[in-house]
């Protein structure tokens, strides 16, 4: 989506954007009631994203891009004593980056950006085949440190091959370690001195396009038609723990084709998605046991937390139809989560989904209604198996942005 820009000299334009996504969700609980019995559904309706944009160019080399979010207004929140509190509002930075372009073919950016790591993570929130991010794609948060698929470092950016290439290469914060041994100011007590002495994080994604090229900071899911979209892609991301480094890889296929041949002014009927597998291995560091943060690598005595991932594989398939006559689209998706230790397998889950998109205005405005099934075929039984649901869910959204 690219609006007009208001030209304020030679050297400097700007334009802003809006964009929401309002959410009805109607979910059943994972765990059943203390009688047995499955139990009721939650029921309720808030801001899933609320976001705030400016950008624009400095010179005809630079570019700017700030994008403000409050993520799930008003969702509610269950308390330790059983309370419950909504979620207020909270606007904070999601992206802020500058892009210099050196030459057509290569550029640099800096600031806080959306991690270079899988295909999934670097699509548009506006034309996502299904309702919203993969939540195998977004496995890492955790562990890493991450602000909404973001961090903050510096980035280069190479197009090649009349940009049917592309290659990206990130180097930013992670997990952000005190010293590396103990001290007089840091004891083995889990008590830091000045945080970050690790090595920082590095991230790399590269992709091929067969047909049409694509480029810019973020990617497509739907095309509409005015694109024929059909290639792979390949991600790693990797920091330093001490002993046990967290690590992780992807692969991708993806594809938008249209149905009666590109129209780029007008779009038309198309068929695609997605095929993506990802690799996690969580790495460990020392948590300080009065806050639980991460302080250092793994010593004796101390707490060791491994960000949830262990050692994982990861599965989302997505596929969808585009009638662009009804303004109407189908899709459906899996995710899987396979651990590889015994002792995780427990947390192994399959997410079946399937929906359907009304377009008022294709990405600028529309209506999305999809029902999913979430299972966890590992469960030890008797045990979690008899207490735990497998759950399902049913969630409209109605999506108005322009940028």
């Amino acid at each position: 989506m690219t609006g007009p820009a208001l030209k304020l000299s030679d050297l400097f334009t700007i334009r802003f954007g809006v964009f929401t996504q309002l959410w009805a969700n109607f979910t059943q609980d994972a765990f059943k009631q203390t009688n047995g019995d499955s139990g009721a559904f939650s029921k309720n309706v808030y801001l899933r994203r609320a976001r705030f944009f400016v950008g624009g160019n400095i010179t005809d080399r630079m570019t700017y891009f700030m994008l403000w979010e409050t993520a799930n207004l008003g969702s509610p929140t269950a308390n330790a004593d059983g309370s419950t509190n909504k979620n207020q509002l909270t606007f904070a930075f999601n992206d802020a980056y500058i892009d210099f372009k050196i030459n057509p073919a290569f550029s640099v950016q800096a600031g806080l950006m959306l991690i270079p790591f899988t295909r999934n993570i670097l699509q548009s929130t506006s034309t996502y085949w299904a309702l919203d991010v993969g939540g195998v794609s977004a496995t890492y948060i955790a562990a890493t440190a991450t602000s909404t698929l973001r961090d903050t470092g510096v980035a280069v950016k190479i197009n090649a091959a009349d940009n049917h290439f592309e290659l990206r290469g990130m180097v930013s914060e992670g997990v952000r370690l005190g010293d590396l041994t103990p001290s007089a100011a840091m004891p083995p007590t889990g008590v830091a001195r000045n945080p970050g002495k690790n090595d920082p994080r590095f991230s790399t994604f590269a992709q091929y396009n067969f047909l049409d090229p694509d480029t810019g900071y973020v990617f497509n899911g739907q095309y509409f038609g005015r694109k024929k979209i059909a290639g792979i892609a390949a991600g790693a991301d990797y920091q330093s723990l001490a002993s046990n480094p967290y690590f992780a890889t992807s692969a991708t296929a993806f594809a938008a084709i249209p149905i009666n041949g590109v129209d780029p002014k007008n779009g038309g009927d198309e068929i695609g998605g997605q095929i993506e597998y990802l690799h996690f291995h969580g790495g460990g560091v020392v948590l300080n046991p009065n806050t639980m943060a991460p302080v250092g690598p793994p010593q004796p005595g101390l707490p060791v937390a491994a960000g949830g991932l262990g050692k994982q594989d990861a599965l989302l398939a997505e596929a969808g139809y585009y009638n662009k006559a009804a303004k109407f689209s189908v899709f459906g998706k899996f995710e899987g989560r396979f651990y590889k230790e015994d002792v995780q397998k427990p947390s192994n889950v399959r997410i079946y989904g399937v929906g359907v998109k009304y377009f008022l205005a294709e990405q600028i405005a529309n209506l999305t209604l999809m029902y999913s099934l979430t299972q966890f075929p590992d469960l030890p039984s008797p045990g979690l198996a008899d207490i735990r649901n497998s759950v399902n869910a049913l969630q409209l959204q109605l999506q108005v942005g322009y940028f």
